[in-house]
């Protein structure tokens, strides 16, 4: 019984005007009528939102255009060399003076340089921006000044499976149509993307030289060939008489030609320019149609115009396809003749590839 009065008299006396004291104050919040209603609150309005970077292109030796998700003003803006020996961007050191204006929509910024930006060297564009409420957005952009001096490369030979010894790895072969600089080029696997491409560095090549891109570096003697000395690589498969490059991949590395079916493309990183592909499928696995993973680098191939069917029109179907059902076997290489292909003008087919089945016949280094 007195256990009883004892909780009763908490209720009454503390529990009890408690709650009364919080109603008093919920009752107070609420608008005139106690109306279970938010016509009372008031909420902000607006976009708070940041502009994205949507897309980045060089578009010539004084030129660089990103393009925004929102409509966007510049603020500020400056261009800067990189120092080629330091890791992080170094803004405000050999600065070009840069202007920029609108596009029209709003949406793309053009940068302009005063002076002409140099091959191969690395810059650094930061800048700022304000889109329409008011919102900033500061980005910092490196790229490679423009390459104006594009060499006619086109593939020759390539392997798709290194040796079951590792004495051989995947190598994509190139012979040189005319001269120039390979700055800006990258080779592009449609099987591992854009992302995972091999880049070429900038390098002066002439008219019939022959380059072979190993797409591994780790055996002994891995060494890249930009120079005027053509015997510092002695890696497997590496000639004295072409220009030896290795893609930054070591042997745990997955592989970076697809098995069997690529869709493998040589293109302008600034430009988006496709200048040499090569369209092969395994047609045992894939009877019917390309695979879904290489639609996408198909249409662009086809968009090109540079892969021709049996009847000479852009196609990227797995009719115009190279057969890929053997290639993939232990030392196996597709080879093509390139020697008497024009520097402006040579579309490929899968009749001009053929087959080589023993590593003896194979030709790393030297294009027919």
């Amino acid at each position: 019984m007195l256990e009883k009065k004892n909780v009763l008299h908490y209720v009454t006396k503390t529990l009890m005007p408690a709650l009364l004291l919080v109603a008093v104050v919920v009752v107070s919040m609420l608008p005139v009528g106690c109306r279970s209603s938010v016509d009372g609150v008031e909420f902000l309005q607006g976009d708070f939102s940041v502009p994205e970077l949507d897309n980045i292109l060089v578009c010539d030796p004084y030129s660089l255009s990103l393009s925004f998700t929102k409509p966007v003003q510049v603020n500020a803006a400056c261009v800067s060399e990189k120092d080629e020996e330091e890791e992080s961007t170094v803004t405000g050191k050999n600065q070009v003076p840069v202007s920029s204006a609108l596009d029209e929509d709003g949406y793309t910024v053009n940068f302009k340089m005063e002076e002409k930006t140099r091959i191969g060297q690395k810059y650094v564009l930061d800048a700022e921006l304000e889109d329409e409420s008011g919102n900033t957005l500061t980005v910092q952009v490196e790229f490679k000044g423009f390459n104006d001096r594009i060499p006619s490369l086109v593939m020759s030979e390539l392997r798709m499976k290194k040796k079951s010894n590792k004495s051989g790895p995947e190598f994509v072969e190139f012979y040189a149509l005319s001269s120039g600089n390979t700055s800006g080029l990258i080779l592009v696997s449609g099987a591992n993307g854009t992302e995972n491409c091999y880049e070429f560095p900038a390098m002066e090549v002439k008219a019939g030289e022959c380059i072979v891109v190993h797409l591994r570096n780790d055996c002994e003697g891995s060494v890249d060939e930009t120079g005027t000395n053509l015997a510092l690589a002695t890696a497997p498969d590496c000639t004295r008489s072409a220009r030896d490059l290795f893609a930054k991949r070591g042997d745990k590395d997955k592989r970076f030609l697809g098995i069997g079916s690529d869709v493998i493309y040589l293109q302008n990183a600034n430009t988006h320019q496709v200048y040499d592909a090569l369209l092969v499928i395994d047609k045992k696995k894939n009877p019917e149609r390309i695979p879904d993973a290489l639609l996408e680098s198909a249409a662009l191939i086809e968009q090109s115009g540079l892969w021709l069917d049996s009847a000479g029109n852009p196609s990227c179907t797995l009719e115009s396809a190279v057969d890929g059902s053997t290639i993939d076997k232990d030392a196996h290489s597709l080879n093509r003749k390139v020697k008497s292909l024009k520097a402006d003008s040579h579309p490929a087919k899968a009749s001009m590839w053929y087959e080589v089945s023993k590593t003896k016949e194979q030709s790393p280094g030297i294009s027919y």
